[in-house]
């Protein structure tokens, strides 16, 4: 295994996803006796991770690496550990936190790159808006409290908490 930076526990406990960013790939680790049983090859920036479980989809930072211009994230199938589709064109060479909404639908990411917090539509795998963080750079911590409809970003340039009120679609 290489360098892990995430973990997905899934299939109940019987198996764990790892995230590799020094040989960019995802690792299949077989719970019950500890070994490697697959390894799925992504692009360079492996890292960061969402997992979807609406529809077991498992969501991969992938495509950058240094002076990327942009990156993507790979669809992972968690029932079959297959690529099923990407996200592309996300600005910068990487993003950090990332979380979903309940329902499955869209995924908020922190763009490291561009200083934005993209919203994502997990059923068209587009951007479809893209929030900017003023005088707030490096973001990278996430959480959504939807109840009471908002979006916490940490960023570490200079260290701060931000927070959007989202408008929750029905």
């Amino acid at each position: 295994m290489g360098t892990p930076s995430r973990w997905l526990i899934y299939r109940s406990p019987d198996h764990l996803i790892v995230t590799n960013g020094d040989t960019d790939d995802l690792a299949l680790v077989d719970c019950k006796n500890y070994k490697i049983i697959n390894t799925l090859k992504l692009g360079k920036g492996v890292d960061h991770s969402a997992y979807n479980p609406v529809n077991k989809y498992f969501y991969v930072e992938n495509g950058g690496g240094p002076d990327a211009k942009t990156h993507a994230l790979a669809i992972i199938d968690t029932r079959s550990f297959k690529i099923v589709g990407e996200v592309p064109g996300l600005s910068g060479d990487s993003n950090e936190g990332m979380v979903i909404d309940r329902a499955g639908k869209k995924l908020y990411v922190n763009l490291t790159g561009s200083d934005e917090v993209g919203v994502n539509d997990l059923d068209t795998r587009q951007i479809t808006a893209k929030w900017p963080l003023p005088d707030a750079h490096v973001p990278h911590a996430i959480a959504l409290d939807e109840p009471n409809h908002r979006l916490f970003t940490a960023t570490r340039k200079p260290p701060q908490l931000l927070f959007s009120i989202l408008t929750m679609e029905k």
